[in-house]
Protein backbone atom coordinates (compact mmCIF):
# COMPACT_ATOMS: atom_id res chain seq x y z
CA UNK A 1 0.00 0.00 0.00
CA UNK A 2 1.27 3.25 -0.82
CA UNK A 3 2.47 5.32 2.13
CA UNK A 4 5.29 7.46 4.06
CA UNK A 5 7.81 7.23 6.60
CA UNK A 6 7.96 10.06 9.02
CA UNK A 7 9.37 10.38 12.38
CA UNK A 8 8.95 12.35 15.51
CA UNK A 9 10.94 15.72 15.14
CA UNK A 10 7.77 17.69 16.39
CA UNK A 11 7.19 16.01 19.16
CA UNK A 12 6.24 18.52 22.26
CA UNK A 13 5.33 16.49 25.12
CA UNK A 14 6.96 17.18 28.85
CA UNK A 15 8.86 15.49 30.62
CA UNK A 16 8.81 15.10 34.58
CA UNK A 17 12.15 14.51 36.25
CA UNK A 18 13.74 10.77 36.58
CA UNK A 19 13.33 9.54 39.93
CA UNK A 20 16.97 7.77 39.74
CA UNK A 21 19.65 9.41 37.50
CA UNK A 22 20.39 7.09 34.07
CA UNK A 23 23.44 5.08 34.08
CA UNK A 24 25.76 6.56 31.12
CA UNK A 25 26.61 3.88 28.87
CA UNK A 26 28.71 4.66 25.84
CA UNK A 27 26.83 3.87 22.39
CA UNK A 28 28.10 1.74 20.17
CA UNK A 29 26.58 -0.04 17.34
CA UNK A 30 26.34 -3.09 19.99
CA UNK A 31 24.42 -1.39 23.16
CA UNK A 32 21.29 -3.75 22.89
CA UNK A 33 18.17 -3.93 24.89
CA UNK A 34 16.33 -6.90 26.01
CA UNK A 35 12.43 -6.64 26.47
CA UNK A 36 11.02 -10.10 28.23
CA UNK A 37 7.14 -10.10 27.74
CA UNK A 38 4.69 -12.13 29.23
CA UNK A 39 1.86 -12.52 27.19
CA UNK A 40 -1.24 -14.09 27.02
CA UNK A 41 -0.47 -16.95 24.51
CA UNK A 42 2.90 -17.39 25.42
CA UNK A 43 6.03 -15.85 26.31
CA UNK A 44 8.70 -13.97 24.33
CA UNK A 45 12.43 -11.89 24.36
CA UNK A 46 13.00 -9.57 21.93
CA UNK A 47 16.05 -7.52 21.45
CA UNK A 48 16.83 -4.06 19.85
CA UNK A 49 19.60 -1.64 19.33
CA UNK A 50 19.86 1.37 20.44
CA UNK A 51 18.26 2.93 17.26
CA UNK A 52 15.14 0.35 17.11
CA UNK A 53 16.24 -2.17 15.32
CA UNK A 54 15.13 -5.50 16.12
CA UNK A 55 17.82 -7.94 16.13
CA UNK A 56 15.55 -10.89 17.46
CA UNK A 57 12.26 -11.98 18.54
CA UNK A 58 11.29 -15.76 20.22
CA UNK A 59 8.51 -16.48 21.69
CA UNK A 60 7.55 -20.02 22.69
CA UNK A 61 3.87 -20.41 23.42
CA UNK A 62 2.46 -21.82 27.07
CA UNK A 63 -1.03 -22.60 28.53
CA UNK A 64 -2.66 -21.11 31.50
CA UNK A 65 -4.61 -24.04 34.25
CA UNK A 66 -7.85 -24.41 34.24
CA UNK A 67 -8.61 -24.33 38.52
CA UNK A 68 -11.49 -24.49 40.38
CA UNK A 69 -13.30 -21.01 41.33
CA UNK A 70 -16.46 -19.95 43.38
CA UNK A 71 -18.52 -18.97 40.22
CA UNK A 72 -17.05 -21.01 37.52
CA UNK A 73 -20.17 -20.29 35.44
CA UNK A 74 -19.70 -16.94 35.10
CA UNK A 75 -16.00 -16.39 36.28
CA UNK A 76 -14.26 -19.61 35.83
CA UNK A 77 -10.62 -19.53 37.07
CA UNK A 78 -7.15 -19.89 35.49
CA UNK A 79 -3.64 -20.29 37.13
CA UNK A 80 0.14 -20.64 35.85
CA UNK A 81 2.83 -23.03 37.10
CA UNK A 82 5.48 -19.93 37.56
CA UNK A 83 8.49 -21.91 37.27
CA UNK A 84 7.31 -23.00 33.76
CA UNK A 85 6.24 -19.64 32.66
CA UNK A 86 10.02 -18.79 33.56
CA UNK A 87 12.11 -21.31 32.46
CA UNK A 88 10.04 -20.64 29.42
CA UNK A 89 11.44 -16.82 29.18
CA UNK A 90 14.50 -17.17 30.34
CA UNK A 91 14.85 -20.37 27.13
CA UNK A 92 13.66 -17.54 25.20
CA UNK A 93 15.92 -15.06 26.50
CA UNK A 94 18.92 -17.62 25.54
CA UNK A 95 17.72 -18.07 22.36
CA UNK A 96 17.30 -14.05 21.43
CA UNK A 97 20.67 -13.99 22.36
CA UNK A 98 22.00 -16.58 19.97
CA UNK A 99 19.35 -15.56 17.47
CA UNK A 100 21.32 -11.81 17.54
CA UNK A 101 24.58 -13.26 17.48
CA UNK A 102 25.43 -11.38 20.76
CA UNK A 103 27.78 -11.53 23.67
CA UNK A 104 25.71 -11.05 26.47
CA UNK A 105 27.91 -7.99 27.30
CA UNK A 106 26.54 -6.13 24.33
CA UNK A 107 23.06 -6.40 26.18
CA UNK A 108 23.52 -2.87 28.41
CA UNK A 109 19.89 -2.58 30.11
CA UNK A 110 17.07 -5.45 30.22
CA UNK A 111 12.89 -4.59 30.99
CA UNK A 112 9.77 -6.48 30.75
CA UNK A 113 6.39 -6.03 29.65
CA UNK A 114 3.36 -8.01 30.34
CA UNK A 115 -0.87 -8.31 30.15
CA UNK A 116 -2.64 -6.38 31.95
CA UNK A 117 -5.32 -8.12 35.11
CA UNK A 118 -2.37 -10.30 36.15
CA UNK A 119 -1.68 -11.13 39.49
CA UNK A 120 0.88 -13.23 41.79
CA UNK A 121 1.02 -13.13 45.28
CA UNK A 122 4.20 -13.80 47.18
CA UNK A 123 5.07 -14.61 50.86
CA UNK A 124 7.02 -13.25 53.37
CA UNK A 125 10.14 -16.20 51.79
CA UNK A 126 8.98 -14.26 48.55
CA UNK A 127 7.96 -17.47 47.36
CA UNK A 128 4.59 -17.20 44.61
CA UNK A 129 1.72 -18.49 46.32
CA UNK A 130 -0.86 -17.55 44.02
CA UNK A 131 -0.28 -16.66 40.26
CA UNK A 132 -3.05 -15.52 37.82
CA UNK A 133 -3.07 -14.41 34.31
CA UNK A 134 -5.80 -12.34 32.95
CA UNK A 135 -8.41 -14.65 32.60
CA UNK A 136 -8.73 -15.62 36.34
CA UNK A 137 -11.89 -15.47 38.01
CA UNK A 138 -11.51 -16.49 41.14
CA UNK A 139 -11.83 -13.44 42.70
CA UNK A 140 -15.13 -13.15 42.04
CA UNK A 141 -16.59 -13.22 45.81
CA UNK A 142 -13.95 -10.57 46.51
CA UNK A 143 -15.36 -8.50 44.14
CA UNK A 144 -18.81 -8.57 45.90
CA UNK A 145 -17.63 -7.74 48.71
CA UNK A 146 -15.64 -4.53 47.81
CA UNK A 147 -19.27 -3.64 45.59
CA UNK A 148 -20.54 -4.25 49.49
CA UNK A 149 -18.06 -1.94 50.85
CA UNK A 150 -17.70 1.18 48.82
CA UNK A 151 -20.00 2.99 46.03
CA UNK A 152 -19.65 2.22 42.46
CA UNK A 153 -19.08 6.12 42.16
CA UNK A 154 -15.68 5.66 44.48
CA UNK A 155 -14.33 2.79 42.68
CA UNK A 156 -14.75 4.69 39.24
CA UNK A 157 -13.96 8.01 39.89
CA UNK A 158 -10.38 6.77 42.09
CA UNK A 159 -9.27 3.69 39.98
CA UNK A 160 -10.57 4.56 36.17
CA UNK A 161 -12.37 0.92 36.19
CA UNK A 162 -14.93 -0.97 36.19
CA UNK A 163 -16.41 -3.52 37.42
CA UNK A 164 -13.80 -4.98 39.56
CA UNK A 165 -14.35 -8.89 39.18
CA UNK A 166 -10.70 -9.76 37.26
CA UNK A 167 -8.80 -7.25 39.40
CA UNK A 168 -6.07 -7.88 42.16
CA UNK A 169 -7.72 -6.63 45.16
CA UNK A 170 -10.85 -9.19 44.40
CA UNK A 171 -8.21 -11.50 43.98
CA UNK A 172 -6.58 -10.77 47.21
CA UNK A 173 -9.99 -10.03 49.68
CA UNK A 174 -10.94 -14.06 48.34
CA UNK A 175 -7.48 -15.54 48.38
CA UNK A 176 -7.30 -14.22 52.37
CA UNK A 177 -10.45 -15.63 53.24
CA UNK A 178 -9.37 -19.57 52.35
CA UNK A 179 -8.67 -21.29 55.69
CA UNK A 180 -5.15 -22.82 53.95
CA UNK A 181 -3.93 -19.72 52.29
CA UNK A 182 -0.65 -18.69 53.01
CA UNK A 183 -0.21 -14.96 54.41
CA UNK A 184 0.38 -12.42 51.39
CA UNK A 185 3.63 -10.16 51.82
CA UNK A 186 3.80 -8.53 48.14
CA UNK A 187 1.11 -8.28 45.49
CA UNK A 188 2.74 -7.70 41.88
CA UNK A 189 1.85 -7.45 38.58
CA UNK A 190 3.13 -9.77 36.09
CA UNK A 191 5.60 -6.95 34.73
CA UNK A 192 6.27 -6.48 38.56
CA UNK A 193 7.15 -10.00 38.73
CA UNK A 194 9.86 -10.41 36.14
CA UNK A 195 11.60 -7.36 37.36
CA UNK A 196 11.68 -9.33 40.64
CA UNK A 197 12.81 -12.49 39.38
CA UNK A 198 15.42 -10.97 37.07
CA UNK A 199 16.50 -9.12 40.48
CA UNK A 200 15.12 -9.99 43.20
CA UNK A 201 14.00 -6.41 43.96
CA UNK A 202 10.08 -5.50 44.21
CA UNK A 203 8.74 -2.65 42.88
CA UNK A 204 5.70 -1.24 40.81
CA UNK A 205 4.57 0.79 38.03
CA UNK A 206 1.66 3.19 37.28
CA UNK A 207 0.45 1.26 33.96
CA UNK A 208 0.29 -1.94 35.32
CA UNK A 209 -0.59 -0.69 38.97
CA UNK A 210 -3.81 1.22 37.59
CA UNK A 211 -5.67 -2.41 37.16
CA UNK A 212 -5.72 -3.52 40.36
CA UNK A 213 -8.40 -1.34 41.62
CA UNK A 214 -6.21 -0.01 44.17
CA UNK A 215 -4.41 2.68 42.41
CA UNK A 216 -5.81 6.62 42.67
CA UNK A 217 -5.00 7.17 38.89
CA UNK A 218 -5.50 10.96 39.17
CA UNK A 219 -2.98 11.20 42.44
CA UNK A 220 -0.90 8.46 41.19
CA UNK A 221 -0.29 6.47 44.18
CA UNK A 222 -1.80 3.72 46.61
CA UNK A 223 -5.68 4.69 47.73
CA UNK A 224 -6.34 4.53 51.58
CA UNK A 225 -10.01 4.96 50.85
CA UNK A 226 -10.04 1.59 48.58
CA UNK A 227 -7.36 -0.51 50.47
CA UNK A 228 -9.95 0.51 54.04
CA UNK A 229 -12.72 -0.49 52.32
CA UNK A 230 -10.95 -4.14 50.64
CA UNK A 231 -9.04 -4.94 54.25
CA UNK A 232 -5.71 -4.85 52.63
CA UNK A 233 -2.67 -3.85 54.50
CA UNK A 234 -0.53 -0.85 52.40
CA UNK A 235 2.40 -3.16 53.29
CA UNK A 236 1.56 -5.57 50.52
CA UNK A 237 1.90 -3.16 47.89
CA UNK A 238 5.45 -2.40 46.40
CA UNK A 239 6.78 0.62 46.29
CA UNK A 240 5.83 2.59 42.76
CA UNK A 241 8.36 4.51 40.66
CA UNK A 242 8.68 6.18 37.25
CA UNK A 243 8.63 3.99 34.46
CA UNK A 244 11.88 3.61 33.37
CA UNK A 245 13.42 3.72 36.67
CA UNK A 246 16.29 1.18 37.79
CA UNK A 247 14.80 -1.73 39.88
CA UNK A 248 18.43 -3.44 39.91
CA UNK A 249 20.62 -5.69 38.11
CA UNK A 250 20.46 -9.52 36.81
CA UNK A 251 21.59 -11.80 39.92
CA UNK A 252 23.34 -14.45 39.76
CA UNK A 253 20.66 -17.21 39.14
CA UNK A 254 18.84 -14.84 36.80
CA UNK A 255 22.22 -14.93 34.92
CA UNK A 256 22.30 -18.30 34.66
CA UNK A 257 18.70 -18.98 33.29
CA UNK A 258 18.74 -16.51 30.57
CA UNK A 259 22.49 -16.26 29.53
CA UNK A 260 22.01 -11.80 30.40
CA UNK A 261 25.31 -10.76 32.45
CA UNK A 262 25.11 -11.19 35.53
CA UNK A 263 25.34 -7.05 37.10
CA UNK A 264 23.31 -5.87 34.17
CA UNK A 265 21.19 -3.58 34.80
CA UNK A 266 16.84 -3.31 34.57
CA UNK A 267 14.47 -1.06 34.04
CA UNK A 268 10.57 -0.85 34.89
CA UNK A 269 8.69 -1.35 31.87
CA UNK A 270 5.12 -1.51 31.85
CA UNK A 271 1.60 -2.80 30.55
CA UNK A 272 1.80 -4.40 27.16
CA UNK A 273 -0.71 -1.76 25.29
CA UNK A 274 0.71 1.37 26.96
CA UNK A 275 4.23 -0.10 25.88
CA UNK A 276 2.54 -0.45 22.39
CA UNK A 277 1.08 3.01 22.12
CA UNK A 278 4.64 4.33 23.15
CA UNK A 279 6.67 1.94 20.72
CA UNK A 280 4.10 3.28 17.86
CA UNK A 281 4.44 7.07 18.68
CA UNK A 282 1.53 7.57 20.52
CA UNK A 283 2.22 10.32 23.16
CA UNK A 284 0.40 13.41 23.23
CA UNK A 285 -2.95 14.03 23.74
CA UNK A 286 -5.94 13.27 21.16
CA UNK A 287 -3.52 10.41 19.64
CA UNK A 288 -5.35 7.35 19.41
CA UNK A 289 -3.69 4.07 19.07
CA UNK A 290 -5.18 0.67 18.98
CA UNK A 291 -3.28 -2.52 19.67
CA UNK A 292 -4.22 -5.34 17.34
CA UNK A 293 -3.39 -8.33 18.91
CA UNK A 294 -5.79 -11.05 20.23
CA UNK A 295 -8.08 -8.56 21.29
CA UNK A 296 -8.07 -5.05 20.37
CA UNK A 297 -8.22 -2.25 22.94
CA UNK A 298 -8.35 1.16 21.76
CA UNK A 299 -6.69 3.97 23.57
CA UNK A 300 -6.43 7.73 23.12
CA UNK A 301 -3.77 10.03 25.21
CA UNK A 302 -4.90 12.67 27.43
CA UNK A 303 -3.38 15.45 29.72
CA UNK A 304 -5.46 15.14 32.53
CA UNK A 305 -7.32 11.50 33.97
CA UNK A 306 -10.70 11.58 31.93
CA UNK A 307 -12.87 9.72 34.17
CA UNK A 308 -16.03 8.12 32.92
CA UNK A 309 -18.69 7.26 35.94
CA UNK A 310 -20.34 5.42 33.66
CA UNK A 311 -18.12 2.44 33.26
CA UNK A 312 -18.29 2.70 29.76
CA UNK A 313 -14.60 3.46 28.87
CA UNK A 314 -11.81 2.77 31.36
CA UNK A 315 -9.01 5.43 32.50
CA UNK A 316 -5.49 4.21 33.08
CA UNK A 317 -1.92 5.35 33.69
CA UNK A 318 0.54 5.94 30.44
CA UNK A 319 3.88 4.80 30.49
CA UNK A 320 4.88 8.74 30.32
CA UNK A 321 4.57 11.69 33.27
CA UNK A 322 1.02 13.15 32.69
CA UNK A 323 -0.13 11.53 30.36
CA UNK A 324 -2.71 9.50 30.87
CA UNK A 325 -5.10 7.29 29.07
CA UNK A 326 -9.28 6.08 28.05
CA UNK A 327 -9.76 2.89 26.81
CA UNK A 328 -12.71 1.47 24.91
CA UNK A 329 -12.05 -1.84 23.18
CA UNK A 330 -13.13 -3.68 20.58
CA UNK A 331 -13.12 -6.78 21.96
CA UNK A 332 -11.95 -10.42 20.19
CA UNK A 333 -10.28 -9.77 16.91
CA UNK A 334 -7.35 -12.13 16.22
CA UNK A 335 -8.85 -14.62 18.24
CA UNK A 336 -11.36 -14.35 16.62
CA UNK A 337 -10.25 -14.09 13.18
CA UNK A 338 -7.92 -17.23 13.75
CA UNK A 339 -11.03 -19.49 14.14
CA UNK A 340 -12.87 -17.61 11.07
CA UNK A 341 -9.52 -18.76 9.00
CA UNK A 342 -10.14 -22.47 10.07
CA UNK A 343 -13.53 -22.48 9.68
CA UNK A 344 -13.25 -21.65 6.07
CA UNK A 345 -10.54 -24.36 5.60
CA UNK A 346 -7.10 -22.04 5.27
CA UNK A 347 -4.66 -23.57 7.57
CA UNK A 348 -0.87 -23.84 7.07
CA UNK A 349 1.59 -21.99 7.76
CA UNK A 350 1.53 -19.46 4.69
CA UNK A 351 -2.42 -19.22 6.04
CA UNK A 352 -2.72 -15.64 6.50
CA UNK A 353 -1.40 -14.67 3.28
CA UNK A 354 -3.84 -17.12 1.21
CA UNK A 355 -6.97 -14.95 3.28
CA UNK A 356 -5.23 -11.81 1.66
CA UNK A 357 -4.98 -13.20 -1.75
CA UNK A 358 -8.76 -14.11 -1.66
CA UNK A 359 -9.47 -10.93 -0.05
CA UNK A 360 -7.82 -9.29 -3.21
CA UNK A 361 -10.08 -10.46 -5.67
CA UNK A 362 -13.01 -9.21 -4.31
CA UNK A 363 -14.65 -6.58 -6.33
CA UNK A 364 -14.63 -2.92 -6.18
CA UNK A 365 -18.86 -3.19 -6.63
CA UNK A 366 -18.84 -5.30 -3.63
CA UNK A 367 -16.87 -3.21 -1.29
CA UNK A 368 -19.30 -0.21 -2.10
CA UNK A 369 -22.22 -2.65 -1.54
CA UNK A 370 -21.39 -5.69 0.15
CA UNK A 371 -23.38 -8.77 -0.25
CA UNK A 372 -22.24 -9.91 3.73
CA UNK A 373 -22.30 -8.32 6.96
CA UNK A 374 -20.51 -9.53 9.60
CA UNK A 375 -21.40 -8.79 13.28
CA UNK A 376 -20.22 -9.98 16.95
CA UNK A 377 -16.71 -10.61 18.17
CA UNK A 378 -15.81 -7.25 17.75
CA UNK A 379 -17.80 -4.77 19.24
CA UNK A 380 -18.09 -1.39 21.02
CA UNK A 381 -17.23 -1.76 24.95
CA UNK A 382 -20.10 -1.84 27.35
CA UNK A 383 -19.66 -4.27 29.99
CA UNK A 384 -23.08 -3.10 31.45
CA UNK A 385 -23.94 -4.75 28.67
CA UNK A 386 -22.01 -7.40 28.13
CA UNK A 387 -23.82 -10.91 27.31
CA UNK A 388 -21.81 -13.68 26.92
CA UNK A 389 -24.25 -15.80 25.23
CA UNK A 390 -24.68 -13.04 22.40
CA UNK A 391 -25.54 -13.81 18.90
CA UNK A 392 -22.90 -14.04 16.63
CA UNK A 393 -22.55 -14.47 13.10
CA UNK A 394 -22.80 -13.38 9.23
CA UNK A 395 -25.77 -11.97 7.61
CA UNK A 396 -26.10 -12.42 3.30
CA UNK A 397 -28.39 -10.31 1.57
CA UNK A 398 -31.31 -12.62 -0.19
CA UNK A 399 -30.25 -11.03 -3.68
CA UNK A 400 -26.60 -12.61 -3.40
CA UNK A 401 -28.43 -16.03 -4.03
CA UNK A 402 -30.19 -15.52 -7.05
CA UNK A 403 -27.02 -15.65 -9.68
CA UNK A 404 -25.38 -19.31 -10.15
CA UNK A 405 -23.00 -19.27 -6.43
CA UNK A 406 -23.31 -17.12 -3.56
CA UNK A 407 -20.36 -15.02 -1.73
CA UNK A 408 -17.38 -16.75 -2.05
CA UNK A 409 -15.10 -16.80 0.74
CA UNK A 410 -12.91 -13.37 0.11
CA UNK A 411 -16.05 -11.86 0.39
CA UNK A 412 -16.95 -13.08 3.82
CA UNK A 413 -13.31 -12.70 5.23
CA UNK A 414 -13.72 -9.35 3.95
CA UNK A 415 -16.67 -8.73 5.86
CA UNK A 416 -15.26 -9.94 8.84
CA UNK A 417 -12.23 -7.23 8.64
CA UNK A 418 -14.91 -4.48 7.87
CA UNK A 419 -16.85 -5.52 11.07
CA UNK A 420 -13.25 -5.09 13.12
CA UNK A 421 -12.84 -1.84 11.65
CA UNK A 422 -16.32 -0.47 12.40
CA UNK A 423 -16.17 -1.92 15.55
CA UNK A 424 -12.79 0.32 15.85
CA UNK A 425 -14.62 2.92 14.77
CA UNK A 426 -17.76 2.86 17.17
CA UNK A 427 -14.51 2.14 19.89
CA UNK A 428 -13.27 5.37 18.91
CA UNK A 429 -16.04 7.64 18.55
CA UNK A 430 -17.41 6.18 21.92
CA UNK A 431 -13.80 7.85 23.30
CA UNK A 432 -14.55 11.13 21.90
CA UNK A 433 -17.63 11.44 23.41
CA UNK A 434 -15.49 11.65 27.27
CA UNK A 435 -12.42 13.63 25.88
CA UNK A 436 -12.05 17.52 25.83
CA UNK A 437 -11.62 17.16 22.35
CA UNK A 438 -11.78 14.77 19.31
CA UNK A 439 -8.77 12.24 18.29
CA UNK A 440 -6.47 14.09 15.67
CA UNK A 441 -5.09 10.76 14.45
CA UNK A 442 -4.65 6.87 15.07
CA UNK A 443 -2.25 4.27 14.98
CA UNK A 444 -2.37 1.08 14.24
CA UNK A 445 -0.10 -1.29 15.91
CA UNK A 446 -0.06 -5.17 16.99
CA UNK A 447 0.20 -8.21 14.92
CA UNK A 448 -2.92 -8.22 13.34
CA UNK A 449 -1.68 -4.57 12.10
CA UNK A 450 0.28 -6.27 9.26
CA UNK A 451 -2.89 -7.45 7.51
CA UNK A 452 -3.15 -5.76 4.02
CA UNK A 453 -6.98 -5.99 3.74
CA UNK A 454 -7.39 -4.53 7.73
CA UNK A 455 -5.05 -1.40 6.69
CA UNK A 456 -7.52 -0.86 3.93
CA UNK A 457 -11.04 -1.71 5.47
CA UNK A 458 -9.70 0.77 8.97
CA UNK A 459 -8.31 3.48 6.55
CA UNK A 460 -12.22 3.43 4.53
CA UNK A 461 -13.61 3.43 8.07
CA UNK A 462 -11.99 6.70 10.04
CA UNK A 463 -12.50 10.42 8.86
CA UNK A 464 -8.89 10.29 11.10
CA UNK A 465 -5.42 10.51 9.47
CA UNK A 466 -4.11 6.74 9.70
CA UNK A 467 -0.59 5.56 10.63
CA UNK A 468 0.90 2.36 11.09
CA UNK A 469 3.80 0.67 12.84
CA UNK A 470 6.58 0.00 10.88
CA UNK A 471 8.07 -2.28 13.93
CA UNK A 472 5.47 -4.93 14.41
CA UNK A 473 6.76 -5.83 18.02
CA UNK A 474 5.51 -2.17 19.04
CA UNK A 475 5.31 -3.37 22.46
CA UNK A 476 8.47 -4.65 23.08
CA UNK A 477 10.10 -1.55 21.70
CA UNK A 478 7.80 0.57 23.74
CA UNK A 479 9.59 -0.96 26.60
CA UNK A 480 13.08 -0.91 25.29
CA UNK A 481 12.42 2.99 24.63
CA UNK A 482 11.76 3.24 28.54
CA UNK A 483 14.73 1.40 29.18
CA UNK A 484 16.93 3.18 26.51
CA UNK A 485 16.57 6.13 28.27
CA UNK A 486 17.16 4.80 31.83
CA UNK A 487 20.32 3.55 30.86
CA UNK A 488 21.69 6.33 29.11
CA UNK A 489 21.10 6.05 25.87
CA UNK A 490 18.89 8.23 24.77
CA UNK A 491 18.88 11.70 26.94
CA UNK A 492 14.73 11.85 27.26
CA UNK A 493 11.75 9.70 25.63
CA UNK A 494 11.24 12.38 22.80
CA UNK A 495 15.09 11.65 21.66
CA UNK A 496 14.23 7.97 22.10
CA UNK A 497 10.92 8.20 20.32
CA UNK A 498 12.69 10.31 17.20
CA UNK A 499 15.83 7.85 16.44
CA UNK A 500 13.54 4.78 17.44
CA UNK A 501 9.94 5.21 16.10
CA UNK A 502 9.10 5.01 12.56
CA UNK A 503 5.68 4.99 10.94
CA UNK A 504 4.17 4.62 8.18
CA UNK A 505 1.06 7.21 6.80
CA UNK A 506 -1.98 5.39 5.34
CA UNK A 507 -4.01 7.14 3.10
CA UNK A 508 -7.73 7.55 2.74
CA UNK A 509 -9.89 6.73 0.31
CA UNK A 510 -12.40 9.39 -0.66
CA UNK A 511 -13.81 7.32 -3.07
CA UNK A 512 -15.37 5.06 -1.10
CA UNK A 513 -16.28 7.06 2.02
CA UNK A 514 -20.13 7.62 1.65
CA UNK A 515 -20.56 3.93 0.90
CA UNK A 516 -18.42 3.05 4.07
CA UNK A 517 -20.61 5.43 5.82
CA UNK A 518 -23.82 3.67 4.58
CA UNK A 519 -22.39 0.61 5.97
CA UNK A 520 -21.47 1.49 9.07
CA UNK A 521 -24.91 2.98 9.86
CA UNK A 522 -26.02 0.04 8.57
CA UNK A 523 -24.11 -2.28 10.73
CA UNK A 524 -24.76 -0.20 13.65
CA UNK A 525 -28.63 -1.22 12.91
CA UNK A 526 -27.51 -4.72 13.18
CA UNK A 527 -25.34 -4.41 16.37
CA UNK A 528 -27.73 -3.15 18.28
CA UNK A 529 -30.65 -5.53 17.51
CA UNK A 530 -28.38 -8.37 17.85
CA UNK A 531 -26.90 -6.72 21.18
CA UNK A 532 -29.41 -8.76 23.67
CA UNK A 533 -30.19 -11.70 21.49
CA UNK A 534 -28.76 -15.00 22.98
CA UNK A 535 -28.50 -18.37 22.50
CA UNK A 536 -28.48 -19.71 26.05
CA UNK A 537 -26.44 -23.01 26.65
Amino acid sequence: MPGSIRNFRDRTYSQSKRVSRPVVVMKSTRACLAVLDFGTGGGKCVIFDHAGQRLSSIRHPWDFISVRSSHEELTPGFAFDPESMWNTLARCTREAIDQANLAPEEIVAVTSTSLRLGTVFLDRRKQEVYCAPNLDGRGFAGALELLDAVTRETIVSTTGHWPPFLSSAARLITYQKEPTAEPVAHVLSLSDWLGYRLTGEITSELSNAGESFLLDIAERRWSQELLEAAGISPSVLPPISANGARIGSIHTAAAAATSLKSGTPVFLGGADTQCALLGSGVVDPFEAGVVLGTTAPVMAISDTPCVDLTGKVWAGCHVLPERWTLESNAGETGSAWDWILDLLGIHGADRYEVAENLMAEVTADDERDSAVVSFGHPQVFDLDQYNPHRMVGFGFRQSAFRGPVGPGRGQVLRSFLRNIAFAIRGNLEQLEEKLPGPPNRCTLSGGMSRSRSLQVEIARSLHLPLHLSAEPEATALGAAILASVGVGLHGDRKAAVHEMVQVTVIPPDPELRDAYDRQYAAWQEVFAATKQVSFLP
